[in-house]
Protein backbone atom coordinates (compact mmCIF):
# COMPACT_ATOMS: atom_id res chain seq x y z
CA UNK A 1 0.00 0.00 0.00
CA UNK A 2 2.78 2.69 0.55
CA UNK A 3 4.26 1.66 -2.55
CA UNK A 4 1.48 2.54 -4.54
CA UNK A 5 0.54 5.65 -2.33
CA UNK A 6 4.80 6.75 -3.07
CA UNK A 7 3.59 6.20 -6.96
CA UNK A 8 0.77 8.34 -6.76
CA UNK A 9 2.71 11.21 -5.07
CA UNK A 10 5.38 11.14 -7.17
CA UNK A 11 3.15 10.81 -10.83
CA UNK A 12 1.70 13.87 -9.02
CA UNK A 13 4.88 16.06 -8.13
CA UNK A 14 5.63 14.85 -11.80
CA UNK A 15 2.75 16.27 -13.47
CA UNK A 16 2.72 19.35 -11.47
CA UNK A 17 6.58 19.56 -12.69
CA UNK A 18 5.36 19.28 -16.22
CA UNK A 19 1.77 21.77 -16.12
CA UNK A 20 4.70 24.22 -15.17
CA UNK A 21 6.93 23.50 -17.92
CA UNK A 22 4.33 23.48 -20.80
CA UNK A 23 2.42 27.05 -19.17
CA UNK A 24 6.12 28.34 -19.24
CA UNK A 25 6.62 27.27 -23.05
CA UNK A 26 3.47 27.59 -24.56
CA UNK A 27 2.26 30.57 -22.28
CA UNK A 28 4.85 32.70 -20.80
CA UNK A 29 7.40 33.04 -23.79
CA UNK A 30 4.53 33.33 -26.28
CA UNK A 31 3.49 36.04 -24.13
CA UNK A 32 6.65 37.86 -23.55
CA UNK A 33 7.70 37.70 -27.38
CA UNK A 34 4.03 39.24 -28.62
CA UNK A 35 5.34 42.47 -26.73
CA UNK A 36 8.78 42.04 -27.99
CA UNK A 37 9.80 45.83 -29.05
CA UNK A 38 11.91 44.40 -32.38
CA UNK A 39 11.12 41.49 -34.74
CA UNK A 40 14.31 40.49 -34.26
CA UNK A 41 13.91 39.64 -30.62
CA UNK A 42 10.98 37.06 -31.61
CA UNK A 43 13.18 35.90 -34.87
CA UNK A 44 15.68 35.00 -32.34
CA UNK A 45 13.61 33.28 -29.73
CA UNK A 46 11.86 31.37 -32.08
CA UNK A 47 14.35 28.51 -32.07
CA UNK A 48 14.21 28.49 -28.33
CA UNK A 49 10.98 27.60 -28.11
CA UNK A 50 11.35 24.66 -30.43
CA UNK A 51 13.92 23.29 -27.76
CA UNK A 52 11.75 24.22 -24.83
CA UNK A 53 8.60 21.98 -26.70
CA UNK A 54 10.63 19.25 -26.90
CA UNK A 55 12.44 19.30 -23.41
CA UNK A 56 8.31 19.37 -22.59
CA UNK A 57 7.79 16.40 -24.50
CA UNK A 58 10.51 14.51 -23.62
CA UNK A 59 9.50 15.06 -19.70
CA UNK A 60 6.09 13.49 -20.64
CA UNK A 61 7.73 10.38 -22.90
CA UNK A 62 9.69 9.82 -19.31
CA UNK A 63 6.61 9.74 -17.03
CA UNK A 64 4.81 7.41 -19.34
CA UNK A 65 7.72 4.69 -19.46
CA UNK A 66 8.29 5.11 -16.04
CA UNK A 67 4.63 4.20 -15.01
CA UNK A 68 4.36 1.72 -17.47
CA UNK A 69 7.70 -0.38 -15.96
CA UNK A 70 6.14 0.25 -12.25
CA UNK A 71 2.65 -1.19 -13.32
CA UNK A 72 4.61 -3.82 -15.50
CA UNK A 73 6.47 -5.11 -12.16
CA UNK A 74 4.07 -3.68 -9.36
CA UNK A 75 4.02 -7.08 -7.67
CA UNK A 76 7.73 -7.76 -8.11
CA UNK A 77 8.48 -4.16 -6.21
CA UNK A 78 5.50 -5.14 -3.52
CA UNK A 79 7.11 -8.40 -2.29
CA UNK A 80 10.23 -6.68 -2.33
CA UNK A 81 9.28 -4.11 -0.02
CA UNK A 82 7.61 -6.36 1.89
CA UNK A 83 10.78 -8.79 1.78
CA UNK A 84 8.09 -11.52 0.83
CA UNK A 85 10.77 -14.07 -0.66
CA UNK A 86 8.56 -16.82 -1.41
CA UNK A 87 6.25 -14.68 -3.51
CA UNK A 88 8.37 -13.07 -5.32
CA UNK A 89 10.03 -16.06 -6.26
CA UNK A 90 6.73 -17.59 -7.39
CA UNK A 91 5.87 -14.67 -9.23
CA UNK A 92 9.06 -13.91 -11.08
CA UNK A 93 9.14 -18.17 -11.63
CA UNK A 94 5.74 -18.01 -14.08
CA UNK A 95 7.41 -14.94 -15.93
CA UNK A 96 10.48 -16.62 -16.59
CA UNK A 97 10.75 -20.43 -16.24
CA UNK A 98 6.93 -20.89 -16.71
CA UNK A 99 6.05 -18.04 -19.45
CA UNK A 100 9.70 -17.37 -21.01
CA UNK A 101 10.33 -14.11 -20.44
CA UNK A 102 13.88 -13.59 -19.68
CA UNK A 103 15.28 -10.44 -18.87
CA UNK A 104 18.45 -9.37 -16.90
CA UNK A 105 16.25 -8.41 -13.73
CA UNK A 106 14.53 -10.71 -13.71
CA UNK A 107 16.90 -13.33 -14.27
CA UNK A 108 18.98 -11.68 -11.86
CA UNK A 109 16.58 -11.60 -9.08
CA UNK A 110 15.46 -14.52 -9.15
CA UNK A 111 18.58 -16.23 -8.83
CA UNK A 112 19.29 -14.05 -5.78
CA UNK A 113 15.48 -15.15 -3.70
CA UNK A 114 15.96 -18.91 -4.95
CA UNK A 115 19.78 -18.59 -3.46
CA UNK A 116 18.56 -16.96 -0.43
CA UNK A 117 15.65 -19.35 -0.33
CA UNK A 118 17.94 -21.91 -0.65
CA UNK A 119 16.03 -23.28 -3.48
CA UNK A 120 18.76 -25.14 -5.80
CA UNK A 121 16.36 -27.89 -8.02
CA UNK A 122 14.52 -24.28 -9.14
CA UNK A 123 17.56 -22.90 -9.58
CA UNK A 124 18.63 -25.60 -12.29
CA UNK A 125 15.70 -25.53 -14.18
CA UNK A 126 16.22 -21.84 -14.39
CA UNK A 127 19.52 -21.84 -15.67
CA UNK A 128 18.57 -25.53 -17.90
CA UNK A 129 15.80 -23.19 -19.90
CA UNK A 130 18.13 -20.29 -20.17
CA UNK A 131 20.47 -22.94 -21.82
CA UNK A 132 18.24 -24.05 -24.21
CA UNK A 133 15.95 -20.70 -25.15
CA UNK A 134 18.96 -17.81 -24.04
CA UNK A 135 22.10 -19.02 -24.41
CA UNK A 136 23.98 -15.76 -24.72
CA UNK A 137 22.20 -14.67 -20.78
CA UNK A 138 23.20 -17.89 -19.66
CA UNK A 139 26.45 -17.14 -20.71
CA UNK A 140 26.14 -13.73 -18.95
CA UNK A 141 25.24 -15.19 -15.64
CA UNK A 142 27.17 -18.44 -15.54
CA UNK A 143 29.35 -17.27 -12.52
CA UNK A 144 25.96 -17.09 -10.68
CA UNK A 145 25.16 -19.99 -11.44
CA UNK A 146 28.29 -21.63 -10.73
CA UNK A 147 28.86 -20.37 -7.75
CA UNK A 148 25.25 -21.63 -6.58
CA UNK A 149 26.30 -25.45 -7.60
CA UNK A 150 29.63 -24.93 -5.67
CA UNK A 151 27.68 -23.40 -2.50
CA UNK A 152 25.51 -26.29 -3.06
CA UNK A 153 27.64 -28.75 -3.46
CA UNK A 154 27.19 -29.93 -7.40
CA UNK A 155 30.81 -29.44 -8.36
CA UNK A 156 30.15 -31.43 -11.59
CA UNK A 157 27.48 -29.15 -12.72
CA UNK A 158 29.46 -26.27 -11.81
CA UNK A 159 32.21 -27.64 -13.70
CA UNK A 160 30.47 -28.39 -16.69
CA UNK A 161 28.80 -24.58 -17.01
CA UNK A 162 32.22 -22.91 -16.30
CA UNK A 163 33.41 -25.18 -19.53
CA UNK A 164 30.38 -24.18 -21.73
CA UNK A 165 30.98 -20.01 -20.87
CA UNK A 166 34.34 -20.46 -21.21
CA UNK A 167 34.10 -21.68 -24.71
CA UNK A 168 31.53 -19.33 -25.25
CA UNK A 169 33.60 -16.32 -24.54
CA UNK A 170 36.58 -17.78 -26.38
CA UNK A 171 34.68 -18.21 -29.46
CA UNK A 172 32.89 -14.19 -28.57
CA UNK A 173 35.63 -12.68 -26.36
CA UNK A 174 33.73 -9.74 -23.65
CA UNK A 175 30.08 -10.30 -25.46
CA UNK A 176 28.93 -11.39 -21.94
CA UNK A 177 29.55 -8.65 -19.50
CA UNK A 178 32.80 -9.48 -18.31
CA UNK A 179 32.68 -13.06 -17.04
CA UNK A 180 36.08 -14.45 -18.02
CA UNK A 181 37.64 -13.90 -14.60
CA UNK A 182 35.36 -15.14 -12.60
CA UNK A 183 34.55 -18.17 -14.62
CA UNK A 184 38.53 -18.83 -14.81
CA UNK A 185 38.73 -17.71 -10.92
CA UNK A 186 35.59 -20.93 -10.52
CA UNK A 187 37.77 -23.52 -12.91
CA UNK A 188 40.32 -22.87 -10.37
CA UNK A 189 38.58 -23.21 -7.17
CA UNK A 190 36.92 -26.35 -8.63
CA UNK A 191 39.99 -27.97 -9.30
CA UNK A 192 41.09 -27.13 -6.05
CA UNK A 193 37.59 -28.72 -4.16
CA UNK A 194 38.63 -31.75 -6.45
CA UNK A 195 42.04 -32.01 -5.00
CA UNK A 196 43.85 -31.33 -8.50
CA UNK A 197 46.34 -28.48 -6.53
CA UNK A 198 48.89 -28.01 -9.28
CA UNK A 199 45.84 -27.31 -12.08
CA UNK A 200 44.35 -25.00 -9.62
CA UNK A 201 47.96 -23.26 -8.67
CA UNK A 202 48.43 -22.46 -12.10
CA UNK A 203 44.81 -20.97 -12.67
CA UNK A 204 45.14 -18.56 -9.03
CA UNK A 205 48.39 -17.85 -10.32
CA UNK A 206 47.36 -16.37 -14.05
CA UNK A 207 44.52 -14.86 -11.99
CA UNK A 208 46.65 -13.36 -9.49
CA UNK A 209 48.94 -11.82 -12.30
CA UNK A 210 46.73 -10.46 -14.72
CA UNK A 211 43.11 -10.32 -13.37
CA UNK A 212 41.41 -6.94 -14.63
CA UNK A 213 38.71 -7.43 -11.25
CA UNK A 214 40.57 -6.77 -8.05
CA UNK A 215 38.20 -9.14 -6.35
CA UNK A 216 39.45 -11.72 -8.72
CA UNK A 217 43.10 -10.74 -8.07
CA UNK A 218 42.94 -10.75 -4.57
CA UNK A 219 41.50 -13.68 -3.61
CA UNK A 220 43.41 -15.77 -6.21
CA UNK A 221 46.86 -14.24 -4.80
CA UNK A 222 45.56 -14.92 -1.75
CA UNK A 223 44.99 -18.75 -2.52
CA UNK A 224 48.45 -18.82 -4.21
CA UNK A 225 50.10 -17.23 -1.11
CA UNK A 226 48.33 -18.91 2.09
CA UNK A 227 45.35 -21.61 0.73
CA UNK A 228 46.50 -23.69 -1.47
CA UNK A 229 50.49 -24.21 0.39
CA UNK A 230 48.51 -24.26 3.20
CA UNK A 231 46.63 -27.70 2.24
CA UNK A 232 49.77 -29.14 0.80
CA UNK A 233 52.44 -28.12 2.86
CA UNK A 234 54.24 -27.20 -0.49
CA UNK A 235 54.47 -31.16 -1.26
CA UNK A 236 53.96 -31.75 -4.89
CA UNK A 237 53.68 -28.16 -6.77
CA UNK A 238 56.94 -28.52 -8.49
CA UNK A 239 58.01 -24.79 -10.15
CA UNK A 240 54.29 -23.87 -9.63
CA UNK A 241 55.15 -22.92 -5.83
CA UNK A 242 58.03 -20.06 -7.18
CA UNK A 243 55.12 -18.90 -9.69
CA UNK A 244 52.68 -18.95 -7.42
CA UNK A 245 54.41 -17.10 -4.95
CA UNK A 246 55.46 -14.16 -7.44
CA UNK A 247 51.99 -14.32 -8.15
CA UNK A 248 50.24 -13.55 -5.32
CA UNK A 249 52.92 -10.43 -4.19
CA UNK A 250 52.39 -8.89 -8.07
CA UNK A 251 48.11 -8.94 -7.29
CA UNK A 252 48.87 -7.89 -3.54
CA UNK A 253 51.19 -5.05 -4.65
CA UNK A 254 48.78 -4.06 -7.60
CA UNK A 255 45.48 -4.31 -5.28
CA UNK A 256 47.20 -1.93 -2.92
CA UNK A 257 48.34 0.76 -5.51
CA UNK A 258 44.64 0.45 -6.81
CA UNK A 259 42.91 0.47 -3.19
CA UNK A 260 42.90 2.10 0.11
CA UNK A 261 41.24 0.44 3.12
CA UNK A 262 38.18 2.17 2.77
CA UNK A 263 37.96 1.88 -1.06
CA UNK A 264 38.72 -2.07 -0.49
CA UNK A 265 35.64 -2.10 1.93
CA UNK A 266 33.50 -0.55 -0.57
CA UNK A 267 34.72 -2.98 -3.25
CA UNK A 268 33.67 -5.67 -1.01
CA UNK A 269 30.47 -4.56 0.55
CA UNK A 270 29.71 -4.47 -3.85
CA UNK A 271 31.15 -7.65 -4.15
CA UNK A 272 28.65 -9.21 -1.59
CA UNK A 273 25.74 -8.51 -2.86
CA UNK A 274 26.21 -10.36 -6.16
CA UNK A 275 25.60 -14.08 -5.88
CA UNK A 276 28.74 -14.90 -7.88
CA UNK A 277 30.44 -13.89 -5.40
CA UNK A 278 28.96 -16.05 -2.81
CA UNK A 279 31.63 -18.38 -2.80
CA UNK A 280 34.07 -16.10 -1.27
CA UNK A 281 32.27 -14.14 1.14
CA UNK A 282 33.96 -15.45 4.20
CA UNK A 283 37.27 -15.42 2.38
CA UNK A 284 37.37 -11.70 2.10
CA UNK A 285 37.46 -11.16 5.74
CA UNK A 286 40.95 -13.17 5.72
CA UNK A 287 41.25 -11.54 2.12
CA UNK A 288 41.66 -7.95 3.76
CA UNK A 289 43.88 -9.14 6.97
CA UNK A 290 46.58 -10.45 3.96
CA UNK A 291 46.51 -7.81 1.94
CA UNK A 292 45.67 -4.90 5.10
CA UNK A 293 47.65 -6.63 8.12
CA UNK A 294 47.92 -3.74 10.09
CA UNK A 295 44.37 -2.79 9.78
Amino acid sequence: MKLKILFVVLNLLFIGVFVLLFSAVFVVVPFSLGNSETAGAGLTATPGIYISAGVCLLFLLMIIVADVFFIKHMKVFEFLAAENWPALARTLEKQTITQGKFSKMNVSLLTEVLVLLSDYPTIKTLFSKLKSEKPALYCRFAPDFTAASIVFGSLDEAESCVNYALDCERRSPGSYGGIKSWLEFYSAFIAMKKKDFVKALNGFSALASGADDLIVAAVSGYFCSEIIPGKTFGIGLGASKESAAAAALSARERVLQACSLEKWNKLCAGSRKRVRAAVIGKTLIDVRSWLFPAA
